[in-house]
């Protein structure tokens, strides 16, 4: 009896730490660990053995919009564990793909990167893509930024406009 007890626990974390991944809860996986009995001090131990590679914290596509010579600071975040992450940023329009610089962006408290970007003319707009990597492995699909001029509406009604600005 005591072996399905504990089989049914380590499954009940498992699915706890799981579901906390899935939904990446803003104030972090120890607070959905707390609110659930099951969880308890098992919890940290099991944790510490589960590890993930990077995820992108928001799944759609953000929009930004920014005018000609408008400095953006792009925020690329993921969720990942273990949280010391590397990030690559990638730029791709209709006419070129290439790596951004390594200079150009920094990296936060392991698991964000921000990207100071600014567009010089209308071949500087299009998709950035922002792909972390940890002990585990790359990030399977990455975060998707379009880059449109200002004022300029997105393709559907659908996407979400969020613009994280930085003017200097």
């Amino acid at each position: 009896m005591w072996r399905y007890e504990v089989v049914y626990s380590l499954l009940h974390i498992y699915a706890c730490y799981i579901s906390c991944l899935q939904h990446r809860y803003p104030e972090g996986c120890e607070s959905v660990f707390r609110s659930d009995q099951f969880c308890g001090l098992l919890t940290r131990c099991f944790v510490s053995l589960i590890a993930v590679a990077p995820v992108c914290k928001n799944e759609d596509v953000t929009v930004v919009g920014a005018s000609l010579d408008e400095v953006l600071r792009v925020r690329c975040h993921v969720t990942a564990d273990p949280a010391d992450v590397s990030f690559v940023w990638q730029f791709n329009n209709s006419g070129e793909s290439f790596e951004v610089e390594q200079s150009r962006f920094a990296t936060g408290n392991g698991s964000t990167s921000d990207l100071y970007y600014t567009p010089k003319s209308e071949r500087d707009y299009g998709t950035l893509t922002c792909w972390g990597r940890n002990t585990i492995g790359r990030q399977a699909e990455p975060c998707v930024f379009q880059l449109v001029p200002a004022g300029n509406k997105p393709e559907s009604e659908g996407s979400k406009i969020l613009v994280t600005l930085l003017l200097f």
